[in-house]
């Protein structure tokens, strides 16, 4: 017969309440650069990895408006579309061109959202803040180096295709592009690679584990005069 123990409500344990104070060095002491400001984008709070970031002091930040990070270049259009969604009261992200305090104009992420009363009112914006500036270069260069090579893949006299691991064809030019429309749609790499000899495919798969592709890096596939040649190792 199970035995039923009661338990008095105010015997059980409650989980301690984190003082208010915890909050206050949990976000002054995180790396991420964060500010809280009143409706109007006057800075009531930055934490020390803000202060970093703009090379200000605190001290200078607060009480002072968002603007005066603003280097006046990001276009009025980006500052439009970010107001309106904090007006409907939705976090908005956007990158802005800002100036530091040493005049060196950098690139800004931010994260901005909205904190809301019990009556439903916007009474401060919560925001978080990144230097952006060497990752938006390299996504640059990763850009030009990416229309580089498509340039030249597409120059080829020979039908080229990019597959992925699965099989997916993630890159091709032109001459491609014709053979698939001459095979009434029908992918010419997954039919090229349907007619290698079993020999083949076996012996590929049993090569030693190191030899392996990785998972993540494709591979590239020549389609001329009816041969195939896949990338050496």
């Amino acid at each position: 017969m199970p035995v039923i123990t009661r338990v008095a409500a105010n015997s059980v344990k409650q989980p301690a309440e984190l003082p208010p104070e915890a909050y206050r060095q949990a976000v002054d002491q995180a790396d991420l650069a964060i500010s809280i400001t009143d409706p109007k984008a006057n800075i009531l709070f930055a934490n020390d990895a803000f202060a970093r970031v703009t090379g200000y002091a605190t001290d200078e930040l607060v009480g002072k408006n968002q603007s005066m990070l603003s280097s006046q270049t990001t276009s009025s259009d980006t500052y439009r579309r970010m107001w309106s969604e904090l007006a409907a009261q939705r976090a908005c992200s956007g990158r802005l061109l800002n100036r530091k305090k040493n005049g060196l104009v950098y690139l800004a992420e931010l994260t901005i959202s909205p904190i809301v009363d019990a009556q439903g009112k916007t009474t401060h914006f919560l925001g978080t803040h990144r230097d952006v500036t060497e990752l938006h270069r390299l996504e640059r260069v990763v850009g030009n180096q990416k229309k580089l090579i498509e340039s030249v893949v597409d120059a080829a006299p020979m039908a080229f295709a990019l597959l992925d691991q699965s099989g997916r064809v993630i890159l091709d030019n032109h001459e491609y592009k014709k053979l698939l429309t001459s095979m009434g749609g029908n992918e010419p790499a997954h039919t090229l690679l349907a007619s290698l000899s079993p020999n083949w495919r076996e012996s590929l798969s049993s090569r030693p584990e190191s030899e392996h592709r990785p998972p993540s890096r494709p591979a590239p596939l020549a389609i001329g005069h009816h041969v195939a040649d896949r990338n050496a190792e």
